[in-house]
């Protein structure tokens, strides 16, 4: 069988697996062959590659597909690797993005050599256990993000003379970020630490750009409003220093608003 005829095979097992997924055969075509995928792969996994070759075109329904088929179940498929309800929230986004985000997606990877679902285990696997044992290196990422997120922090912890409330800050801020969840935690680290602007973020998320733009709102409202009460709690509401931080965390709410917002608008 000559390797077009093969191509053509397995253009038509991803057509019948993926119904909705409409992948131009040309992009199929010149996909399978910049990877080299050996002709036997693409006889028996072409609806595999097809559906990699769909989500590295970031085709929304292809995306939404390969959610639903391979990451929706992985913390089941993981048996030896016990897992929190956070925790397997944490690894869903954490496989989404590297899986699927960026020129370095890792589907790009993806030649057919072993069944898609069992590629997809294998990277689950690695991150899993990556979760259990290097938590430090996750929460200092979070940190940073909470960091970039609240802006000007520094600013505050300078008005703050005393180390006591200079830790309190700090606290405060850390124990905001562990409320949020998962995919709240991803978004900040892509837009803030990242750098994805609000159209890639929802081509993520497979959401429109306004709503990413009112989920940072929200976010950030939120964890700013959770500081300014902690810190209220623990410095006192009467003391100047708590005073003039609520103040601050306001005006940094206002300027995050009418910047994300006048993303949205450009």
């Amino acid at each position: 069988m000559e390797f077009f005829e093969i191509v053509e095979q397995g253009y038509d097992a991803g057509k019948a697996a993926w119904p909705g997924v409409d992948l131009p055969k040309g992009e199929f075509d010149e996909r399978v062959r910049l990877m080299q995928v050996d002709p036997d792969n693409l006889l028996a996994r072409g609806a595999d590659l097809y559906l990699a070759v769909a989500c590295a075109a970031q085709l929304p329904a292809a995306v939404a597909q390969f959610e639903r088929t391979f990451l929706a179940p992985v913390p089941r498929q993981l048996g030896r690797v016990a897992l929190t309800t956070h925790e397997e929230d944490e690894l869903r986004q954490q496989l989404r993005v590297k899986l699927l985000v960026g020129p370095g997606a890792k589907i790009l990877e993806y030649k057919g050599s072993g069944p898609l679902g069992a590629w997809v285990r294998v990277c689950a696997l690695r991150m899993a256990l990556d979760l259990k044992t290097a938590p430090e290196v996750a929460k200092r990422g979070d940190n940073e993000a909470l960091d970039a997120l609240v802006g000007g922090n520094a600013a505050a912890e300078s008005m703050l003379d005393t180390e006591h409330h200079r830790e309190a800050f700090r606290a405060a801020l850390q124990e905001a970020l562990a409320m949020l969840t998962a995919r709240e935690k991803t978004l900040l680290r892509l837009h803030f630490l990242d750098g994805m602007n609000i159209d890639a973020l929802g081509t993520v998320f497979q959401v429109h750009r306004a709503t990413v733009a009112r989920w940072l709102v929200s976010i950030r409202t939120r964890v700013l409003d959770d500081v300014r009460r902690r810190l209220s709690l623990e410095i006192g509401a009467s003391s100047s220093e708590a005073q003039s931080l609520v103040r601050l965390l306001r005006s940094e709410v206002q300027v995050s608003i009418q910047r994300i917002l006048g993303e949205e608008s450009s």
